[in-house]
């Protein structure tokens, strides 16, 4: 079997697991003040599933895989932090970048997770990824 057959079914597999949903957006502000409101529009534009899909949300799958919790000193408070990883179909997630915001629209083992909000801190590139792995953290 060669490494581009065996990378196309591991991704196969991989997208088998991703068995909720959720929406990925770039968020802006407008540059043109609002004089109805006298503020700053935000603009939200859907980068996943991209704007060509039908479909309104795309398939995803939420692990937290450091096995070492971290510790870290906020404002005189030691909070214990983990990396949560945010898996996609690498086909079409190519427009997810840092900062865009990932909102939970459906989760079939936990019902908590719907709306959801978490921030893309980062990708995490691999040569084989069978996935689109993003560091994010809860907005």
């Amino acid at each position: 079997m060669s490494a581009t057959s065996a990378l196309r079914r591991g991704r196969a597999a991989h997208e088998k697991l991703m068995i909720d949903r959720c929406v990925i957006e770039s968020v802006t502000t407008s540059a043109t003040l609002n004089e109805a409101t006298g503020n700053y529009d935000t603009i939200r534009t859907r980068v996943y599933p991209p704007l060509s899909s039908l479909d309104a949300d795309g398939p995803c799958l939420l692990a937290f895989n450091d096995t070492v919790v971290q510790q870290v000193d906020a404002a005189g408070q030691i909070l214990t932090q983990n990396t949560a990883i945010l898996s996609l179909p690498v086909a079409t997630s190519t427009e997810v970048a840092k900062d865009h915001i990932v909102t939970y629209t459906a989760s079939v083992n936990d019902a908590d997770l719907v709306g959801v909000q978490l921030r893309v801190e980062g990708p995490q590139h691999e040569t084989f990824g069978t996935a689109r792995k993003l560091r994010v953290e809860e907005t």
